[in-house]
């Protein structure tokens, strides 16, 4: 496996991560506010996916436009 595909797996494991801290400080203020649980977990389970997908577009983004072409 080379050099390029762990930085890669290891940039998605931290975004992963980020996007989950994301999600647990979002339902932290969620539920401070007095939201009820099931309100709680889909703030949360929506900051996830959000987050998660805008790393996603910005990859296909960088993608378009040529990035990582030189592999």
């Amino acid at each position: 496996m080379g050099n390029a595909r762990v930085v890669r797996l290891l940039a998605t494991g931290l975004v992963v991560v980020l996007s989950a801290l994301v999600a647990l400080a979002v339902a932290w203020g969620t539920r401070s506010a007095g939201a009820n649980w099931p309100d709680v977990f889909q703030r949360a389970g929506s900051t996830f996916g959000g987050t998660v997908g805008v790393c996603a577009a910005l990859t296909a983004l960088y993608r378009a436009i040529g990035g990582g072409a030189d592999e």
